[in-house]
């Protein structure tokens, strides 16, 4: 079970209990300890809950593509197809969590949030899908999309 770290096992907040956690672990630390050490303790107090949109990006038959292609040039087609996708995703003020082989990971409402997070996330996902069939297939070494 996640909890933030002011709360208890209980899920309490422990308000009237004097310092939580953080504050503990924050007050142990001597003047003479890094800054670093005195932030990594100082962001407990600022967590937060918030929505979070995620999408997920794949390029659709890349394992036949794979073992048509080679590794040279399938590189540059996935290389080719991530740099479109985040120059989009960028856009829309979505954040590339990671790269995971031809897919990339997304983050909408991390680390800026906005109220149409959802909305960006469906808006970047339609303008990849449209430019990909806009770009033609000569340019893109890969087989066209299905309609």
């Amino acid at each position: 079970m996640w909890r933030y770290p002011h709360e208890g096992r209980n899920g309490e907040t422990g308000k009237g209990e004097g310092n939580h956690a953080g504050e503990q672990q924050l007050s142990a630390l001597s003047d003479s300890d890094s800054q670093t050490e005195r932030l990594k303790y100082s962001r407990l107090e600022v967590a937060e809950r918030r929505q979070l949109t995620v999408m997920f990006c794949d390029l659709v038959g890349s394992t036949v593509l794979s073992e048509q292609l080679d590794p040279e040039e399938y590189r540059e087609v996935v290389r080719n197809y991530q740099t479109a996708c985040a120059e989009v995703i960028d856009r829309y003020d979505g954040h590339i969590a990671q790269y995971l082989g031809d897919g990339l990971l997304v983050y909408f409402g991390h680390p800026a949030a906005h109220e149409n997070d959802a909305a960006r996330a469906v808006r970047a996902g339609l303008e990849i899908v449209a430019l990909l069939r806009s770009t033609p297939t000569s340019q893109q070494k890969v087989p066209p999309l299905p309609s």
